[in-house]
């Protein structure tokens, strides 16, 4: 039997379109991620303005400069 060049053009084919696929899917996760990582951040800075307002002898050591 000989080499379908045909056969192995479709495959390659469908390969990408899943692996374009699963790379948008991931990059969708990645992007949520990154975003609860930012709001969780800023509930933390929150919470250091918050902490600073009752023992402001914590104001040389600020962890947050958001």
């Amino acid at each position: 039997g000989g080499l379908n060049l045909t056969a192995l053009s479709e495959s390659m084919a469908e390969l990408s379109a899943k692996v374009e696929q699963r790379l948008a899917e991931h990059s969708k996760e990645v992007e949520q991620q990154a975003e609860d990582l930012c709001e969780s951040l800023d509930n933390m800075a929150g919470q250091e303005d918050d902490l600073l307002k009752k023992i402001p002898e914590l104001k040389d050591y600020r962890v947050f400069t958001i």
